[in-house]
């Protein structure tokens, strides 16, 4: 009876220290898969539906399985005008970059604007700018400076400058692939339920001159942004609970923004994901079913992280959003299943009430020599969990590997060790993000209003410009 005893309490001990965890992010990491590959057919029904809608012609004449490698919808008849909204700040070293990717859209520049709006910076990206804008006229540029501080009031400027039929929020440090504007209006212009759409945020492949581990840090933060938007967001967008809309890189149809949302504000640290929940609040109430989703064929660049405390700023910052927007929207919340219900509160339910059991085993191990188990019996223990979880990716790796096209593939062929590599990555991600809720908890939020007209201030260029009319209200 001793011994039954005794063996009871040693697998209970186990199975809640070294299975609770493996199980919550395995059985959630296996229903997100089986949830993709299972929704694939109804997304092909949908979009099937909204081709019928804007009367266009159905793939595959409207019959068999869609192919998930190719676009499902037919080029474009017309170019509406886009425009193209820049925040600035400090961002003279990357703006070239940026602009050029534009200049290189199949998209043709005469349907295009690029607003790039400027909130205090101090470096020379105004120069950047200029030299670009003689260098390149067929591109119609504008630039405006504001007064008030913060990315979400420079995007607001550029937001109520604009007079574009589709309107995109651009990062200063991104580069956009050839088709990423064409594909976003093609999605736009050929689904009318689509409101809003993030695009596809990779990591611009790996600098050699970097050292060792900064080289397989980045292919690591590489393979995370790809596993995400191939993967989490085709997710989401398939459940209609997109989490973010991109600050890198997201489009809108113009009513959605102006008339169903208060644009972008300073409240949170994540003006993006504040503007995704607000965003899919009021369309939920005022157009039953739009959608905001991520088009994963528009893909836009970012740079790869300079440094290891460069990533800490990073994911504290975006877990702090996360917490704040939480709070924010958390009368979607009441009741025992309100976290389960929405969004926010399932994130943030996994990330840490959930993985507390991952945080007891990381400070029970040195202990567990103490209560009598041996070295062996431990790190036995330690090697079973993390197979485990290198299993666990290698499942997201196939998917990924399933929804991406022929370079990537390669790519993917190439650094296929880095399953291997991505458990201790996340583990030390999710201390990152362990230490932005706490940051969340422990500071006081504090804002400041502003009127919408304190924000603009004058025009800057001679040429190819436009001084904005601001008003206190939404325009259409």
């Amino acid at each position: 009876m001793l011994f039954a005893t005794n063996t009871t309490s040693l697998l209970l001990f186990w199975a809640i220290w070294l299975l609770v965890p493996l199980m919550v992010d395995g059985l959630a990491a296996v229903l997100q898969l089986i949830s993709i590959w299972m929704g694939e057919s109804a997304r092909g029904r949908r979009i099937r539906a909204e081709l019928r809608e804007a009367g266009a012609p159905s793939p595959n004449g409207g019959r068999g399985r869609l192919d998930r490698r190719r676009s499902l919808l037919p080029p474009l008849e017309r170019f509406p005008l886009v425009t193209v909204v820049i925040p600035i700040y400090n961002g003279s070293h990357t703006l070239g970059r940026t602009l050029a990717s534009l200049v290189g859209q199949e998209y043709p520049l005469s349907s295009m604007e690029v607003i790039c709006v400027d909130n205090g910076s101090t470096d020379d990206c105004f120069d950047v700018f200029a030299r670009f804008q003689d260098e390149h006229p067929e591109l119609r540029l504008a630039w405006i400076s504001i007064e008030r501080p913060g990315k979400a009031a420079a995007l607001n400027a550029g937001i109520y400058s604009s007079v574009g039929e589709y309107l995109l929020a651009v990062d200063a440090d991104v580069s956009l692939a050839p088709d990423a504007v064409y594909e976003m209006v093609r999605n736009f212009e050929y689904r009318p339920r689509l409101a809003a759409a993030t695009g596809a945020i990779a990591v611009s492949r790996v600098k050699r001159q970097a050292s060792p581990l900064m080289r397989i840090l980045h292919v690591c933060e590489a393979f995370e942004y790809l596993s995400a938007f191939r993967v989490g967001r085709r997710y989401q967008s398939l459940v209609n609970s997109l989490y973010t809309l991109s600050g890198a890189f997201s489009a809108f149809r113009r009513e959605s923004l102006l008339e169903d949302s208060y644009l972008y504000d300073s409240l949170t640290v994540s003006e993006d994901t504040k503007l995704t929940f607000d965003l899919r609040d009021r369309i939920r109430r005022r157009r039953p079913g739009a959608t905001l989703e991520c088009v994963d064929s528009a893909v836009a660049y970012v740079e790869p992280i300079p440094s290891l405390a460069a990533l800490y700023s990073q994911r504290l910052r975006w877990q702090r959003g996360q917490v704040e927007v939480t709070a924010l929207h958390s009368d979607e919340q009441a009741g025992v299943t309100g976290p389960f219900r929405n969004t926010s509160g399932r994130i943030l339910l996994a990330d840490h009430t959930l993985a507390f059991p991952r945080l007891v085993w990381t400070f029970l191990l040195p202990f567990l020599f103490l209560i009598g188990y041996s070295p062996a019996v431990v790190l036995m223990a330690v090697v079973a969990m993390y197979v485990a979880y290198i299993l666990i990716e290698i499942l997201f790796f196939l998917a990924a590997y399933q929804y991406v096209g022929p370079s990537d593939r390669a790519w993917l062929r190439a650094i296929a060790w880095i399953v291997v590599v991505m458990p201790p990555f996340r583990f030390m991600i999710y201390w990152f993000r362990l230490a932005g809720i706490l940051h969340a908890v422990a500071e006081p939020q504090r804002w400041h209003t502003y009127p919408l007209r304190s924000d603009m201030k004058t025009d800057r260029s001679g040429r190819h410009t436009r001084t904005p009319t601001v008003g206190t209200g939404r325009t259409g």
